[in-house]
C-alpha cells in the first residue's frame, strides 16, 4: 500500500526498509518543513500515531502488527498526504 504512494504528486521518494517505511514530501523548507503538526494531526484522528520528521513521514510498525492495523496505519498515511499536498480537497 505504500509503494504506490511514489506516483502521487507532491511526494519526492517512497523508502522502504524491513518494517520501516518513509514517505519523503517535496515540501518547502525539507527537513525543516511545518508539515509534522497537520501530518500528526490527521494520523490521531484515524487512530494512529505516526512521527513525522520535516517532510518525511515515517511508519515503524511492530513486526507483529496485524493487517488490520497495517492497513489502519496505510489510510492514516494516504490521509495524511491528501491534507498536506491537496489542501481544501474534499
Amino acid at each position: 500500500r505504500i509503494e504506490p504512494m511514489r506516483s502521487r504528486p507532491g511526494v519526492k521518494d517512497v523508502r522502504i526498509q524491513g518494517t520501516i517505511a518513509a514517505i519523503e514530501l517535496d515540501l518547502p523548507g525539507g527537513y525543516l518543513a511545518d508539515a509534522g503538526r497537520p501530518i500528526r494531526q490527521v494520523c490521531l484522528e484515524r487512530g494512529v500515531y505516526l512521527r513525522p520528521l520535516g517532510n518525511v513521514l515515517y511508519a515503524l510498525p511492530p513486526f507483529r502488527t496485524s493487517r488490520a492495523s497495517l492497513e489502519q496505519i496505510a489510510d492514516a498515511m494516504e490521509a495524511a498526504l491528501a491534507a498536506v499536498l491537496e489542501p481544501g480537497a474534499p
